[in-house]
């Protein structure tokens, strides 16, 4: 019994040390915020595709790039070292967004078309997208954010209209054979359900079959 009970008391002891040394309990992290610039004297213009509130990035195919903005400056700190990226986005809060490097006013349409396709699918029909431009320096290698952290410029709702899928699913598709004597002008339509057919691209179609037809071959 005694044994036990100053196996207890020294384990207790520990505990009571461990807590003493340990303050550091339910202090929060503070991640400290980056550097800003001073954004006096930037602009940035919209060029074509941020305009308006839709792109069809099959526009801009042939050269490969989508102007979307430039930027001047006339704040001399800033020459040669500022540049600008712009924010997409298929979520208006911009939790899944990427960036996309703006090189001489244009994003590449090959990037931009990526992205559309890994968050909104296969579908060819215009989905709505978020853009936002922010503009960065580069300061002793290090990217630096010109304004403030929450400084954007040229902040769009567009429609975007992406570029073919490498595959092409249509709206219908017909089945004939002994169902229908092969007779084309009255192929019988497969059934497909309500979700967007990128999305499920199912077709079925039903027979029923008596032994005896079975039995005569059906194709």
């Amino acid at each position: 019994m005694k044994k036990s009970l100053i196996f207890g008391a020294a384990l207790l002891a520990l505990g009571f040390v461990s807590c003493s040394e340990d303050n550091t309990m339910g202090i929060p992290q503070v991640n400290p915020q980056g550097p800003v610039l001073d954004g006096t004297g930037i602009e940035v213009k919209a060029e074509a595709a941020l305009e308006g509130n839709s792109v069809d990035l099959n526009q801009y195919e042939s050269t490969g790039l989508v102007p979307v903005a430039v930027l001047t400056s006339q704040n001399e700190a800033y020459d040669n070292t500022a540049y600008l990226v712009m924010e997409l986005s298929s979520k208006e809060d911009f939790s899944n967004m990427t960036e996309l490097k703006v090189t001489d006013g244009n994003v590449s349409v090959t990037e931009w078309n990526t992205y559309f396709r890994k968050v909104l699918g296969a579908s060819p029909k215009p989905k709505t997208m978020y853009a936002r431009i922010a503009a960065y320096a580069s300061v002793d290698g290090q990217k630096i954010r010109i304004g403030s952290v929450d400084n954007y410029y040229l902040a769009k709702t567009l429609t975007v209209t992406p570029l073919p899928a490498e595959f092409e699913i249509e709206e219908n598709y017909y089945i004939t054979g002994t169902v229908n004597n092969w007779a084309l002008d009255t192929a019988n339509p497969m059934v497909h359900t309500d979700v967007d057919i990128f999305v499920d691209p199912v077709f079925t179609y039903t027979v029923y079959l008596n032994d005896a037809q079975a039995a005569a071959g059906w194709s």
